[in-house]
């Protein structure tokens, strides 16, 4: 489940960006914009895009950072990019879990989005989407 929040992060994990879908199962760009994790009427992100959107999230959910750590990711052939925020550190059934703040802003500057997904390390070692 995808839901657009704006303010402050609450303590639930009732919100989750499903991203992590699309990083697997989007070929071409074309197809980023048709299936899009942001539905018919989100940003439209290339395969690109949100590949480089995953890997600046990687670093703050898969390392040991501080809340308010960022990463940047921008890609000079859209002209789309953005950063992820290390926004609070969490725990839901006993494992360790991450959210993290999405900003971005689409090649034209006409319009920013802000997402929030939780991430959790399940038993595996392997952080998921719960």
């Amino acid at each position: 489940m995808l839901q657009k929040r704006s303010g402050q992060p609450g303590r639930t994990l009732g919100f989750i960006f499903s991203v992590s879908l699309a990083l697997t199962f989007l070929p071409t760009a074309a197809e980023a914009q048709l299936t899009s994790p942001f539905g018919r009427d989100g940003p439209p992100l290339t395969t690109a895009d949100i590949d480089m959107m995953r890997d600046a999230a990687r670093q703050l959910y898969q390392t040991e950072r501080a809340i308010g750590s960022t990463a940047e990711w921008s890609n000079p052939e859209s002209g789309n990019g953005g950063n992820v925020a290390l926004a609070e550190k969490l725990e839901l059934q006993g494992m360790p879990c991450r959210r993290l703040l999405h900003d971005f802003t689409i090649a034209d500057g006409s319009r920013q989005y802000r997402y929030y997904v939780d991430r959790c390390r399940v038993p595996s070692g392997e952080w998921k989407i719960p």
